[in-house]
């Protein structure tokens, strides 16, 4: 998932959710490094928080930060 910061920002903390189509979370990622202005991307392995490849199907990724909350669907293919 691709997160633009504004020139005048700056991001001390975000968290990317994992969430199945039951909304059961799959997997949390939590970044503590600062992200300053530009295009950043945060990338998932795929698997779920006790390390396991996760089955293919949909699932929603939340990411979060004091800013901003955007979720969008995604397609997990093996």
């Amino acid at each position: 998932m691709s997160l633009g910061v504004c020139e005048s920002a700056r991001l001390d903390e975000l968290s990317l959710k994992i969430y199945d189509t039951t909304s059961r979370l799959v997997r949390r990622v939590v970044s503590e490094r600062p992200y300053g202005a530009g295009e950043h991307t945060v990338r998932w392995d795929g698997a779920s928080a006790g390390g396991q490849p996760v089955a293919s199907g949909v699932y929603f990724i939340v990411l979060e930060t004091d800013q901003v909350r955007r979720s969008r669907p995604i397609v997990r293919v093996e």
